[in-house]
């Protein structure tokens, strides 16, 4: 049976980039492993890697895991001894028509670091049923799948007219686990096509000229190309026959005749139309996108860091510098790593994006990671790029002790699929927790060898906590998955100069020490690229009517471990009473004369929103403290 030898382009985990004329049957196992038959012909036990891979202990055939946010099938091939795994993974019946292919991605995963893994199956085909013994017919046999995801693909033409069942069967031996995923049956085109043009076109004084690259598919040799670019009424075409392009060859070419100019904040919809060889037509679309004007820009920009970590009051003194350069067009976000402070889903995230050290950042989800010294001269690069739409966020304390975010979008452009999402971020301010050593910073920057770095050359080697007040410190992400936002926060399409209002809620982080001191912050990202677009923060939450008009003083009195604290540092008779939001008191501390530093702690049962009155010497402040 012929093998087919596919195009480098094939080789992705997606059918989008394949370039299919017809589809008969696909699977992405999405639905997991609904309608396929497993075999476990080798009765095999996994060791105990494949167990912590999640395989079944007393030993399975195929199973669903996930492997760069896809799912897909997995077979075992790693056992209490050695042995060769003998493991059939059945598609449903399939109805093969005219020209037909089987195709699908397959890798070896490793069940830990090492070399290259190289696995090992065969692929079977029956007419009959789909029982181990009606496969007498092998497609391919000792396919050898790499840690790497690779395409492979075989010719049904001659089973036209016929319904049959597919076979994958895992026969390695001690290399880990075979993974395949996005099976397809059906006709592949003569090539595959790409228009090359910028999505956002900043300057609307001229129209853009398209380039169009091609893959050319296995069937034919392409000899000749008649394409025509369409934008409204606006035609221009091309026809190339000096060519002779074989299978895997890369081309491109451009069209003579530029676009016309686009209308600013207004969609430029385009097609490509390519007839191959006089017989076979592809074609591709795309959509220039350009601003009616230019949105307030704000730049964020994401810190790794950590209290073990001697360098990191790098990070902690460019952050401030860059708050106070820029007050309202600069959004810094601090996550932690490996210290008391780590948000472990945020912490998931970045580790992944830009690796496990610190200080490390990022700035607007954008390019390679880089050194905070470096976030002030990428804040001028990304304050003058596009926008999109202006961007709005307030904080609501609800009545039933939640948090909810509300925020409005409204676009400097229309689009008819754009794939924005939104990702709301919670980080605290000055966040100081006196006499917990889990809070002391390391400082690498003592004594002034290092140079000097915002007065930390004037601190021990290591900084105590009393003396240390981070800020923008995570405490939760509310989103699908941290980098991929909510889907359905916007809809892709967008009308310019409509507000998009979108709102969501949640509990009370325990992690926070001082609600008000607290951040609300709202991404705007780019779904295809996973950039942050535009942001935008509030730094007040708004409670219910019971709570407002309360004081301030330098007394601190914050929510710590289910209590609530009160530091007085002063000479008075001092009494603290506790007031639920209704205004009913729910704890009273015994009055005492404070001389100096004095911390009192006040237990209250249940968790909600108080009001703290604090009497020194009959002059009272209030506080408002969420437990």
């Amino acid at each position: 049976m012929k093998k087919l030898t596919l195009i480098a382009s094939l080789l992705v985990c997606s059918f989008s980039m394949m370039m299919v004329a017809e589809t008969v049957y696909q699977c992405d196992f999405a639905n997991g492993l609904e309608g396929f038959t497993t075999y476990d012909e080798d009765g095999a036990k996994p060791n105990n890697d494949a167990i912590q891979f999640g395989f079944n202990a007393e030993g399975s055939s195929w199973m669903l895991v996930a492997k760069d946010k896809n799912y897909c099938a997995a077979s075992n091939s790693t056992y209490q001894g050695m042995k060769a795994a003998n493991d059939w993974l059945v598609t449903p019946a399939i109805n093969v028509t005219e020209a037909n292919v089987f195709s699908f991605d397959a890798a070896t995963v490793g069940y830990s670091n090492g070399t290259m893994k190289v696995g090992l199956f065969s692929v079977y085909i029956s007419t009959t049923g789909n029982a181990v013994e009606d496969f007498t017919t092998a497609l391919a046999v000792e396919e050898m799948p790499t840690s790497e995801w690779e395409n492979f693909g075989y010719d049904l033409s001659e089973y036209a007219g016929k319904t049959v069942y597919l076979a994958i069967v895992n026969e390695a031996r001690t290399k880990d686990a075979l993974i395949v995923d996005n099976l397809f049956v059906g006709t592949i085109s003569m090539a595959e096509m790409t228009a090359v043009y910028t999505r956002m076109q900043e300057n609307t004084s001229a129209g853009q000229r398209i380039l169009v690259n091609m893959t050319i598919g296995y069937i034919e040799n392409i000899t000749s190309i008649d394409a025509t670019l369409t934008c409204g009424d606006f035609t221009t075409q091309r026809t190339i026959t000096d060519i002779d392009l074989e299978a895997g060859t890369e081309y491109s070419f451009q069209f003579n005749e530029a676009l016309p100019a686009p209308t600013a904040g207004e969609p430029q919809a385009f097609e490509v139309s390519v007839v191959l060889n006089g017989k076979e037509t592809i074609k591709t679309q795309g959509e220039i996108l350009s601003q009616a004007y230019q949105p307030t820009k704000r730049v964020v920009c994401e810190e790794q860091t950590g209290t073990w970590c001697g360098a990191c009051p790098r990070g902690h003194v460019c952050m401030e510098e860059m708050d106070e350069l820029y007050p309202d067009t600069y959004i810094g976000i601090a996550s932690h790593f490996n210290d008391i402070m780590q948000n472990y889903d945020y912490n998931a995230y970045l580790n992944g994006m830009i690796g496990k050290s610190a200080p490390i950042g990022r700035v607007m989800r954008s390019g390679e990671a880089c050194d905070p010294l470096d976030f002030k001269s990428l804040y001028k690069y990304f304050i003058g790029t596009p926008a999109y739409a202006d961007l709005s966020i307030k904080a609501d304390y609800t009545a039933d002790g939640k948090i909810k975010l509300t925020s409005t979008t409204t676009f400097a452009l229309s689009a008819s699929n754009l794939e924005t999402r939104l990702e709301y971020i919670i980080v605290e301010d000055d966040v100081n927790v006196p006499d917990n050593k889990n809070y002391d910073q390391t400082n690498y920057y003592a004594g002034g060898a290092q140079g000097k770095m915002g007065g930390y050359e004037n601190l021990p080697s290591v900084v105590e906590s009393k003396d240390m007040f981070y800020d923008d410190v995570v405490r939760r992400a509310i989103t699908d998955e941290v980098g991929q936002g909510i889907m359905g926060s916007l809809p892709t399409a967008i009308t310019k100069g409509e507000a998009y209002t979108h709102s969501v809620e949640t509990s009370v982080p325990k992690s926070i020490l001082v609600l008000d001191n607290c951040e609300f912050i709202v991404l705007l990202l780019d779904y295809t690229t996973g950039e942050i677009l535009n942001a935008a923060r509030c730094s007040t939450i708004n409670y219910p009517e019971a709570v407002e008009k309360v004081a301030d003083n330098n007394t601190r009195v914050y929510a710590v471990n289910g209590h609530v604290r009160v530091e007085l540092n002063t000479v008075a008779q001092a009494a603290v009473n506790i007031y639920a939001a209704d205004g009913s008191l729910v704890y009273a501390a015994t009055p005492r004369q404070v001389n100096g530093q004095t911390t009192i702690n006040c237990p209250v049962a249940a968790r909600g929103v108080y009001l703290v009155n604090v009497v020194c010497d009959g002059v009272a402040q209030t506080y408002k403290v969420i437990l």
